[in-house]
């Protein structure tokens, strides 16, 4: 389990790389006071695309790795691309591809 200052840099890092790839629609969840919550921030973005999430995705374990030589626990979705999850004990990631609304 990251520090709590620690947890605030890691979740300021992450998304910070959600915004150098352009990443869309950010929700930032503060669950911190929530008793028995599952982590303490939950992040929510959107790509274009799958390549746009997977980048994504790619940009915030390169920079968590560089800065704070940490792994996520978990990652899901990456085949795929169409929802990722990332999880950072403290913080939570899900990237999501934006779907095309067009009506028939």
């Amino acid at each position: 389990m990251l520090k709590t200052l620690e947890s605030n840099t890691v979740l300021n890092k992450i998304i910070d790389s959600i915004k150098e790839l352009k990443g869309m629609d950010i929700v930032l969840l503060d669950l911190s006071k929530i008793e028995n919550a599952i982590c303490k921030f939950f992040v929510i973005c959107t790509g274009n695309s799958n390549t746009h999430a997977k980048a994504i995705e790619e940009k915030i374990r390169r920079n968590i790795k560089k800065k704070h030589n940490e792994n996520p626990l978990r990652v899901e979705g990456t085949n795929s691309s169409e929802w990722i999850l990332m999880d950072y004990s403290d913080t939570i990631v899900h990237i999501f591809q934006k779907k095309n609304s067009r009506v028939l």
